[in-house]
């Protein structure tokens, strides 16, 4: 009786030390950083600002924009109009975000999400309509702006300076040169640490 005792007894031990040991090694599957900011960033890389993503989705809309070219088939009275808009937009927005910071900045209100929803909705659509107008808008003043500098007589071979295909080019080269840039200079300075001295 007592060696069919210790035989369970040692089972269970054996059992329980493969649990724990099991758990240790399954429970966590990765190392936790030491560094106070990256343990930060394990909360907020879901919402941290993606740099690359961003300028490559706004060179493909620059370019998809310099294609269709949609601002020369515009008179200029509706073009006068429509920058008009565009710039009482930007003000709107300014003004509800304003709205939308007091709200939550303000101590006495208890529920900011409830007492700011009516903002926050009239904000989205004036969003919506920023995303519509933009695009026009921004090509409407960088054509006037071309206008501008050719007739101010910056001009290169007869062509304004900043005609859109010179700016497609420009925001090319700063898209290439910025992506390029890091990896580069890691690999440079790589080298470097690796040659003996």
């Amino acid at each position: 009786m007592l060696s069919r005792i210790r035989r369970v007894s040692s089972r269970l031990i054996n059992l329980a030390q493969v649990l724990i040991l099991g758990f240790l090694l399954l429970g966590s599957s990765s190392l936790q950083p030491e560094d106070r900011t990256e343990q930060v960033r394990a909360f907020t890389r879901q919402i941290e600002f993606d740099y690359v993503s961003w300028t490559l989705g706004a060179l493909r809309f620059k370019l998809v924009q310099l294609s269709l070219g949609a601002e020369r088939y515009l008179s200029n009275t509706f073009q006068h109009q429509l920058v008009l808009e565009y710039l009482d937009l930007i003000s709107q927005i300014q003004q509800a975000e304003a709205q939308l910071y007091s709200i939550f900045s303000d101590p006495t209100i208890l529920d900011p999400q409830t007492a700011s929803r009516e903002v926050r909705v009239d904000l989205q659509a004036l969003y919506d309509k920023r995303g519509r107008l933009q695009p026009l808008a921004e090509a409407i003043l960088q054509d006037q702006l071309s206008a501008t500098v050719s007739r101010m007589g910056l001009t290169l071979g007869g062509q304004p300076v900043v005609d859109a295909a010179t700016y497609s080019a420009v925001v090319i080269m700063v898209v290439v040169t910025t992506l390029v840039t890091p990896p580069l200079l890691a690999w440079a300075l790589g080298r470097r640490s690796n040659t003996p001295s």
